[in-house]
């Protein structure tokens, strides 16, 4: 076999990451690296956050799970618009725990990508 011949200018594709867009909810497809993204949508410019930035929490008003900044005091929930504070609870909750009663009133689940 001989060598492909690659036309000019052809790159291979970049590989691509994913986020929900903070304003509107709509998903959107970033190339991997990105620091902020655009929603064509609404418009809004979305910082994009590593996997080891970001932690996870419930909800105190509806339960769905937030993602947050590491080093966040609180944060305000999209669908309820509840604002959950981040403390001491939260960081004493690890992935595999099973917090009992008032133990924990938090879960922290792992890290996913985005906000």
């Amino acid at each position: 076999m001989g060598n492909l011949d690659v036309p000019p200018g052809w790159s291979p594709p970049q590989e691509m990451g994913q986020m929900t867009c903070g304003n509107c909810h709509r998903l959107l497809s970033y190339p991997q690296g990105a620091k902020h993204v655009r929603c064509a949508c609404c418009q809004t410019i979305n910082l994009v956050l590593e996997a080891h930035e970001v932690g996870n929490v419930k909800c105190d008003g509806c339960s769905v799970l937030l993602m947050y900044p590491y080093g966040a005091p609180s944060v305000r929930c999209s669908s309820c618009h509840f604002r959950t504070e981040i403390g001491k609870a939260t960081s004493l909750c690890t992935t595999g725990s099973t917090p009992t009663g008032s133990q924990c009133s938090h879960l922290k689940q792992g890290l996913l990508l985005g906000w």
